[in-house]
């Protein structure tokens, strides 16, 4: 894995609903998206740095991913259609 993360450990999954959270500290920024699966892939950024993609694919689901975070975190669900 690079610094750019493990984008390469998504290509062909299908996204169900994608979550974009705004925080007060760093990481400002993060961008989650839900895959049919169960599993999800962060990517996140900010002022501290650049974009760049976690380093692997986590089990969870949106309520999981909206519940991990900080305080005073606003978050943003998109849900597919």
């Amino acid at each position: 894995m690079d610094d750019a993360g493990a984008f390469e450990k998504i290509v062909g999954r299908t996204i169900e609903t994608v979550i974009y959270k705004q925080n007060p500290q760093h990481p400002r920024q993060q961008v989650f998206l839900l895959f049919t699966d169960g599993t999800y892939f962060e990517i996140f950024g900010g002022e501290e740095g650049p974009i760049r993609g976690a380093d692997r694919v986590e089990r969870g689901d949106a309520e999981l991913v909206e519940y991990l975070g900080q305080k005073g975190q606003k978050i943003r669900r998109f849900p597919g259609s």
